[in-house]
């Protein structure tokens, strides 16, 4: 694949500020997009009541806090303790989940390894709570606990800044660059707020790809094969649906609908924007909607 044009000059918009990275389009170059990129480091983390603020800030829907679970919270918790000891699952039943906390000793005199176990979580299903044997680390894991239970990790915010980005009908460019279409700016400007609200080390990075006959036929390149494997993936998906022996519910086959009808809305943006031709995608996702249709 032909690598695009890049516009390099800087912008000069009245959109606010979203730090040194962010170029999303340039002046009197016409651009077919922005290719984007962000970077969120693992040791960003933000309370949920403060990231609806944030999103709000932004423009962006509240829906994207994420739900967190429990369990989770405990895992992240246990996990930050793996340094000082070894954590091992000893039950997982329907009512509960139990962890060792294990002390591990070198006696590099007699060449050998003695084990001790200094602390017994035990995770209560369904009240989700917390309860301990030996009690060493007690009020750390409880402290973590209820920490991560109501702040969002990095991961989490990574997952927000992709959903959001979804609705601007990206494609890949290669891992870890996406290419953002000139129609869909207004959404890349608001995340790319929400991005540098987080933390001066999260950034958000775009940059305006050129308008040229090069830059739309690599582009073209580029699209038509995302297109093409999303669909082939749908179908199968839908294939493997249709002929398992489960019962089959209606909302599961709507949410299959509602998929096929975001990607015919994305085949028509860039049929828009690029001159795709898309004759051959539509009629494969008429097949798809139409098989539905008829199992609904």
């Amino acid at each position: 694949m032909h690598a695009p044009v890049v516009a390099s000059r800087p912008v000069r918009d009245q959109s606010p500020p979203m730090g040194p990275l962010f170029s999303p389009f340039t002046h009197d170059l016409p651009t077919l997009g922005d290719v984007v990129w962000w970077t969120i480091p693992a040791e960003v983390e933000v309370s949920l009541a403060e990231l609806e603020a944030k999103l709000e800030a932004a423009g962006l829907p509240t829906d994207l806090v994420p739900k967190l679970q429990a369990r989770g919270a405990l895992s992240t918790a246990l996990k930050a303790l793996e340094t000082e000891d070894l954590i091992r699952r000893v039950v997982d039943d329907p009512a509960k989940i139990v962890y060792a906390l294990v002390d591990e000793k070198v006696d590099t005199t007699d060449l050998a390894l003695s084990y001790e176990q200094t602390e017994t979580v035990i995770y209560d299903k369904q009240n989700k709570t917390l309860g301990f044997e030996q009690g060493r680390h007690a009020d750390k894991i409880r402290a973590l606990f209820d920490r991560y239970r109501l702040t969002a990790q990095a991961q989490h915010l990574r997952q927000i800044a992709r959903q959001a980005l979804e609705k601007a009908n990206p494609v890949t460019v290669r891992p870890g660059l996406i290419f953002v279409p000139k129609q869909h700016r207004a959404t890349l400007l608001a995340v790319g707020q929400f991005v540098s609200s987080l933390d001066g080390r999260a950034v958000l990075g775009a940059l305006g790809i050129v308008d040229s006959k090069e830059t739309r036929a690599s582009m073209l390149r580029v699209v038509r094969e995302e297109l093409e494997v999303e669909i082939e993936k749908a179908s199968g998906e839908l294939d493997e649906l249709l002929a398992s022996d489960g019962a089959r519910r209606a909302s599961t086959l709507a949410a299959r609908l509602e998929s096929f009808r975001a990607i015919r809305a994305k085949v028509a943006g860039y049929a828009e924007l690029l001159e795709l031709a898309s004759q051959d995608l539509l009629g494969r996702l008429a097949g798809l909607e139409q098989k539905v249709m008829t199992a609904l």
